[in-house]
């Protein structure tokens, strides 16, 4: 059985928004550093990483996850619609389904993070710089494919699960190319893509008690987008289709798929099937 403290900590976000850093440190403290995975949406997966961790990974990690201070998925839609997403193509800075929400946090988001939340880690807490992991879903799965080409690059390991791919399509990819272009004095990190077989991408959000459509799949965006890479960047990246799965049900699935295929490459276990 693993043994971890749980603590919480107060975090400034985009726009000075209040936010909340939980973090799971192995007790008794380890000798030397520890490997880091950040996830994202923390507010929905302290539970997942509780039973994760208990069930034990190898080697210790340091986990942290990053959450706003809500829960409640309409309150938080348009703060993740702004926190998670690059500055529009338009002038319009604007979600493309719900014009009252801003977009265009990432950068800062991004800098919040490389810049304070990740030295913060590493100075207070003995996270190794070399060894850091970075997990989102759905927007936050864009903001992860989003990081990935950006420089410096604060992860090894990207993982991004049914991300947002259909955020302005094909902007993301636009966007990635343009990145993978310019010249870069790192080696890329490693990228994992999930997405569920049963995902669906619609033209407006869910409304409560209100039927919805079919809608389109998303394997397809995360298809076209692998297609076009650099080759440098397909050597870097993967693609796992998770049968019978839908939007809502992958984020626990991958949350705690990644944090183990995390902790297996930490501990240098093949994790190929």
């Amino acid at each position: 059985m693993s043994c971890r403290r749980h603590t919480t900590q107060p975090f400034t976000g985009v726009d000075g928004r209040s936010m909340t850093l939980d973090l799971w440190k192995p007790t008794p403290p380890v000798d030397g550093t520890l490997p880091v995975m950040l996830l994202l949406d923390g507010q929905w997966l302290h539970g997942l990483i509780d039973q994760t961790l208990e069930a034990g990974t190898s080697p210790p990690l340091l986990v942290a996850s990053l959450g706003f201070t809500s829960a409640e998925r309409e309150v938080i839609r348009p703060w993740r619609a702004r926190d998670y997403t690059p500055q529009a193509p338009g002038p319009e800075q604007c979600d493309p389904r719900v014009p009252e929400w801003r977009c265009g946090g990432a950068d800062t988001l991004l800098e919040l993070i490389g810049g304070h939340l990740l030295p913060q880690l590493v100075a207070d807490h003995h996270a190794d710089p070399t060894r850091c992991a970075l997990f989102g879903h759905s927007y936050a799965g864009l903001f992860a494919v989003y990081a990935w080409p950006r420089r410096p690059m604060p992860f090894s390991h990207i993982y991004a699960a049914s991300p947002s791919l259909w955020w302005y399509w094909p902007y993301p990819r636009t966007l990635t190319a343009a990145a993978l272009a310019a010249p870069r004095t790192q080696p890329l990190p490693a990228l994992q893509l999930f997405v569920g077989d049963a995902e669906r991408w619609r033209p407006l959000p869910a409304q409560p008690g209100q039927p919805r459509p079919a809608g389109i799949p998303t394997l397809g965006f995360a298809r076209e987008f692998l297609a076009t890479l650099t080759p440098e960047a397909t050597a870097a990246s993967s693609l796992q289709v998770v049968p019978e799965l839908a939007h809502g049900l992958m984020l626990a699935w991958a949350a705690r798929h990644c944090l183990q295929d995390f902790a297996a490459r930490m501990a240098g276990i093949d994790t190929r099937t």
